[in-house]
């Protein structure tokens, strides 16, 4: 009896450790499939961050451009009355005015986000950083692409600027003049000075802190490809 028992006791211990060994295997298994998922996501976050890159750089050279116009416009405007003759020759009323914001793209971050993949690994570095780009100065970026939109388009001085690249459409010349000659016009241009001088400064500390977060996402990625390797 007592060598049934025993032996019983050794079949259920066997199966205990069976069956423990089994789900250690499957937590094994799953963390690394987790961690597999969140390095694919790192590429793809790197990957956008990337093109993100190129585009602010773009959007800070084009906004540039734009404050030298506006204070070439200014420095003539201060000095003489507009006519028709000269708005062929400032190159503020050349072209209208083009998209001047930088919206990040953030599919990937998001993406891995809601699958709980940075709750699992907060602990690391780049997992800070790159809450602090997209949580924080992306959106600060956001609410402030609003917000010029907001002085730019609040009133409606923007639009003998923009008239003027299509002047021949305008039945009265003279009255397009008179408003851009006003003290009106003159003060919203001042305002957008203010705002495209701030724009481009905040887009300069943006691009700062994404070049920074892609070169510790670039370094935590070949740490990752080296230790597959080995």
């Amino acid at each position: 009896m007592n060598k049934i028992l025993a032996r019983g006791g050794i079949e259920f211990l066997a199966v205990l450790l069976g069956l423990s060994g089994s789900l250690w295997i499957d937590g094994v298994s799953k963390n690394n499939a987790q961690r597999k998922e969140f390095y694919q996501d790192l590429i793809a976050i790197n990957n956008e961050l990337i093109d993100d890159l190129s585009v602010v750089s773009k959007k800070i050279k084009y906004n540039e451009n734009k404050l030298t116009e506006i204070r070439e416009f200014l420095t003539i405007f201060e000095k003489s009355k507009i006519g028709e003759e000269a708005l062929d020759t400032i190159a503020i009323f050349k072209e209208p005015l083009g998209n001047r914001s930088f919206f990040g793209k953030k599919s990937a971050y998001l993406s891995s986000k809601s699958a709980g993949n940075f709750n699992r690994t907060s602990n690391l570095k780049i997992v800070h950083s790159l809450t602090r780009l997209y949580d924080q100065t992306y959106v600060r970026m956001d609410a402030n692409n609003k917000y010029m939109d907001d002085i730019t388009l609040r009133d409606d001085h923007w639009t003998w600027y923009l008239s003027n690249s299509t002047r021949g459409y305008i039945y009265n010349i003279d009255e397009a003049l008179n408003a851009i000659n006003s003290s009106k016009f003159y003060n919203w241009v001042i305002k957008n000075e203010f705002m495209f001088n701030y724009f481009i400064d905040l887009m300069k500390e943006t691009k700062k802190e994404m070049i920074e977060t892609q070169k510790q996402l670039s370094e935590e990625l070949n740490t990752k490809l080296k230790k597959i390797d080995e």
